[in-house]
């Protein structure tokens, strides 16, 4: 027992000293749970749902003055699922966020996996919040064939505020090799972002490209073919109601026997309207599919959503919501030539996955829920 004493005064000793040594370190976190309902060709379920507003997770940041207006800093965030007290992303321990950096009168540098910029540059204009069930950003995941939300490996730096102007570069390592004649660059990611925020306006500018891996089709070895976004978004705020949208292009090149390229159009417009402790958000989204029938004989696999969400709020810290959100898929699945067929589409609200085997296919879903933030 007095082993057990010792350790733990020791430990308590050794925390103690770390938090002082930091100038400041936060504990936080959101943990989000709610009813869904929901319907699609793949059938209708009744569950109990982690994160339908915001992803639960709890993290911790901190910074360190060195002097000279020179300050280190780090995040570590870690998402898990309220309905069974599992890990998210993948069961990684810091699969939301694990960074360190540098900050000062030069800007920041910041090293590790984080949201990319054209992650950043999306939540921004999103009026149902960053992760929500009712957003965009399930299905820009699905449907953004290339898009990944959460980037590893990355050095990123971003400037300081000039009066609302911001700026912000990453560069990511794919950490590929040469061996059987891989290109290095494979899986690497570049990212730039320009954006200005001043009252009631704000507006954004994305970039994201990226290169996938070799592809064997029939015996053959292609080459690596590239993804490439850029987005434009903005919103702006008159108190009673704050308008919001993006316009987004993702291309992805072509290499020789690649059954299908990309060339999609996605676009959203929400608006939000607070009135004492409620709030209402109303979103459109669409993506259109730009690729020649040449590669789709039945038509363009284009889809849409559109979704409004209610949320109350009982503290600073605490709310209660609900919503309704509707999807549908056109030209879901097509066969290209004598390639397997090719799944475009959609989120699918009864799996958490794009749908499969369903033309046109038809998606819903109604939450209620309750969400903590600390």
């Amino acid at each position: 027992m007095n082993k057990k004493l010792l350790v733990a005064a020791i430990t308590g000793v050794v925390l103690a000293g770390a938090a002082q040594a930091q100038s400041n370190v936060t504990l936080y976190g959101i943990v989000d749970a709610g009813v869904q309902s929901a319907n699609s060709p793949n059938g209708n379920v009744g569950r109990l749902q982690s994160g339908l507003q915001n992803g639960s997770r709890w993290g911790l940041r901190g910074t360190e003055d060195l002097g000279d207006g020179l300050k280190a800093n780090f995040n570590l965030e870690s998402g898990f699922t309220t309905d069974t007290g599992a890990s998210a992303q993948g069961g990684l321990l810091f699969g939301r966020r694990a960074t360190v950096g540098l900050q000062g009168g030069f800007g920041s540098v910041q090293l590790g996996r984080r949201d990319s910029p054209l992650a950043d540059t999306l939540y921004a204009v999103d009026p149902n919040g960053v992760g929500s069930a009712l957003g965009f950003n399930d299905i820009l995941t699905q449907a953004g064939r290339g898009y990944t939300r959460r980037i590893n490996n990355q050095i990123r730096y971003e400037t300081p505020d000039f009066s609302g102007f911001k700026a912000q570069a990453l560069y990511a390592f794919g950490e590929s090799n040469t061996v059987s004649g891989t290109a290095k660059s494979v899986n690497d990611v570049v990212g730039l972002s320009a954006s200005y925020a001043n009252g009631p306006l704000y507006l954004g500018y994305a970039y994201q490209s990226s290169k996938d891996p070799a592809v064997t089709t029939l015996g053959v070895t292609t080459g690596t073919t590239s993804n490439k976004f850029n987005t434009i978004a903005g919103s702006y705020d008159l108190s009673v109601v704050k308008f919001s949208g993006f316009y987004l292009t993702n291309k992805k090149d072509v290499a020789p026997l690649v059954p299908v390229p990309t060339d999609q159009r996605i676009y959203s417009l929400g608006a939000s309207v607070p009135f004492g402790a409620n709030l209402i958000a109303v979103q459109y989204g669409k993506v259109k599919d730009k690729v020649s029938t040449l590669y789709r004989p039945t038509g363009p696999a284009d889809a849409r959503m559109w979704g409004v969400n209610y949320q109350y709020s009982l503290s600073k810290r605490t709310n209660l919501y609900a919503g309704y959100t509707n999807i549908r898929n056109d030209n879901f699945t097509s066969a290209v030539g004598g390639f397997t067929a090719y799944s475009d589409g959609l989120f699918d609200t009864t799996s958490n996955s794009t749908l499969s085997n369903h033309i046109s296919a038809k998606s819903d879903a109604w939450i209620v829920g309750v969400r903590h933030m600390f």
